[in-house]
């Protein structure tokens, strides 16, 4: 938690900057999905995390800055797996459109509320559900963050009957005009 509240401080004070190289998506998916796996492992009889994971073949290099894609896709993930029944299923596909990579995580959780969707980006926001502590409530707006420094999108949704359909949409390529933080 302290180094997600030192990135978005570096973000606010206009000095956070991209680490950009040619990363293969497959290993950056890989990396995120240990992490989450390793946070999430069975003990004392309960379920481990359901993981699947789809990679369209083919898919490009991503120019981006790794460590970032993997803290959006951890946080993703582990926003999906906290929000799930222990022993459901989180899906990751990811695909390659128009210039750009999609990662799309599902879950069979309790959903997102419609009013809710305008603040689950905010910052100390959707931490709670059924009167549960779930987390911070900087997971997604770390990914916002980090989307928007690559020039990207993150759009969430609510699935039916239940459950939360988040997709990133990263431009394949790194523009160096990009700069600063979009709103």
């Amino acid at each position: 938690m302290i180094d997600n509240i030192l990135d978005l401080a570096t973000v606010d004070a206009g000095v956070a900057e991209l680490d950009i190289g040619e990363h293969d998506i497959a290993d950056l998916v890989e990396k995120a999905r240990a992490g989450v796996a390793g946070a999430f492992a069975a003990t004392e009889g309960g379920k481990p995390l359901n993981l699947s994971v789809d990679l369209a073949p083919d898919l490009p290099r991503l120019e981006a800055d790794g460590t970032r894609v993997v803290q959006i896709l951890y946080n993703l993930l582990s926003n999906a797996a906290r929000f799930s029944e222990p022993g459901a299923e989180v899906r990751l596909s990811v695909k390659a459109r128009g210039g750009h990579i999609l990662f799309v995580v599902e879950d069979d959780g309790a959903g997102i509320a419609e009013d809710m969707k305008a603040a689950i980006f905010q910052r100390f926001e959707g931490q709670a559900v059924e009167g549960r502590q779930r987390g911070a409530g900087l997971g997604l707006a770390i990914v916002k963050t980090f989307v928007n420094l690559h020039g990207g999108t993150v759009r969430i949704e609510a699935r039916e009957p239940h459950g939360t359909r988040v997709t990133v949409s990263l431009p394949v390529s790194h523009s160096a005009d990009i700069a600063g933080v979009a709103e």
